[in-house]
């Protein structure tokens, strides 16, 4: 919690007063934040957050040390879902990796949505219709895919930047590439090296006993409506205080903002928790 606290408050400093936060959800290290411009504010309805576990456990019960966050809301006409999470590790843990997926957004739909029948629906069905539903989904976090691709073959082919031969190893790609998993959802072009494993304080690719192998484990996929134009999805290589390298999307977006009834820009919003915040340990699904 207080490392939390904090991280909001150093977001608050960068953003400025023009930003107010919308709202924020906390699985144990995994955090959803939302910031949206002061004068947006007022064409908020339908806030609403959740959380999904997919770490240690038995049944259902988990801990939330694997697992996502989703922050979903309407701005004017259009709904939008943002979900940060943290999936399975390991290169051997690809299966793992697509189950969560599917549990993590069948879940999400069941929990967020308010559809009749949605609790008799296969997670497919689930899934289909929560991307229905979204005008605009961002799916984003340590995602943990790896390459199909011995380190020292991996190393050879960055020598010389050949980033696209790298990706046709890309577990992520090839799981979408054969609707494993992330159908319906897009990803821009990668142009930027692996975002992990680093030395932490350097840009060198991991030296300790396990050499582990590079890998963009650090992904943002969306779902857009028209009016989605991607600017830029990149990594930021100067930030040195993780083995992980940050990963940003900056995206303009058209939107019609209409006001919910009875509030706008010179009224007052209706109530529904803006500024919200959770922090949870665990889900009991």
């Amino acid at each position: 919690k207080p490392s939390k606290e904090r991280w909001e408050s150093v977001l608050r400093e960068a953003l400025g007063s023009e930003f107010e936060m919308l709202c924020g959800h906390t699985l144990q290290a995994t955090h959803c934040i939302v910031f949206l411009r002061r004068e947006l504010v007022c064409f908020v309805t339908k806030l609403n957050s959740a959380a999904v576990s997919t770490g240690i456990g038995f049944g259902q019960n988990r801990l939330g040390n694997k697992g996502a966050v989703a922050i979903t809301f309407s701005l004017g006409n259009k709904a939008l879902l943002f979900i940060n999470a943290h999936l399975a590790h390991a290169r051997q843990g690809l299966q793992n990796r697509n189950a969560e997926y599917h549990k993590i957004t069948s879940q999400l739909a069941r929990e967020l949505l308010d559809v009749e029948g949605l609790g008799d629906m296969s997670e497919d069905e689930a899934i289909e219709q929560l991307l229905t539903d979204m005008d605009y989904v961002v799916w984003a976090g340590d995602l943990n895919y790896r390459l199909e691709m011995e380190r020292e073959d991996v190393l050879d082919l960055l020598s010389s930047d050949r980033l696209p031969e790298l990706l046709e190893a890309d577990q992520l790609v090839q799981a979408r590439r054969n609707h494993d998993a992330f159908q319906g959802l897009e990803e821009a072009a990668i142009n930027f090296r692996p975002t992990y494993k680093y030395d932490s304080g350097t840009n060198q690719f991991d030296s300790s006993k396990k050499l582990r192998t590079p890998a963009w484990t650090d992904r943002i996929l969306y779902k857009a409506a028209e009016g989605f134009r991607v600017e830029e999805y990149t990594s930021i290589q100067n930030v040195l205080i993780s083995d992980h390298r940050p990963v940003y999307l900056s995206a303009e977006v058209e939107l019609d903002l209409v006001s919910p009834s009875g509030s706008g820009p010179d009224g007052e919003t209706e109530e529904q928790n803006l500024g919200q915040n959770t922090s949870q340990v665990c889900a009991v699904m």
